[in-house]
């Protein structure tokens, strides 16, 4: 079995840029108060999720596994392993910080 995103957004926050549902038009949609909702409240994990996520610039899009409760966005600064700790690399799999880390090139650290 896959496991599951949880997905939510935060209205008060949403300034409804419609970013998401360029990166992502199956999960997110954008409402009558021109404020962005997903589609589900649940999805299979899916890298244009995060792609979403990441680029909203308010950070209104928060996106958590369900099975562990990791926020894989925006990111839980108490859960990014030090530079050189990539011990549990899939604790945070994706995230920019740790994809840097597990890169090595002189450019990502």
């Amino acid at each position: 079995m896959t496991d599951e995103w949880q997905l939510d957004i935060e209205s008060r926050r949403c300034i409804g840029s419609g970013v998401c549902t360029s990166a992502a038009p199956d999960h997110f949609t954008i409402d009558s108060t021109h404020r962005s909702r997903p589609n589900a409240a649940h999805v299979t994990p899916d890298g244009r999720v995060l792609d979403a996520a990441f680029t909203c610039p308010v950070e209104a899009i928060s996106v958590v596994e369900r099975s562990t409760g990791l926020r894989l966005f925006p990111e839980d600064p108490k859960r990014i392993p030090k530079r050189g700790d990539v011990s549990d690399p899939a604790r945070s799999a994706g995230t920019p910080q740790v994809l840097a880390l597990l890169c090595g090139c002189p450019e990502c650290t």
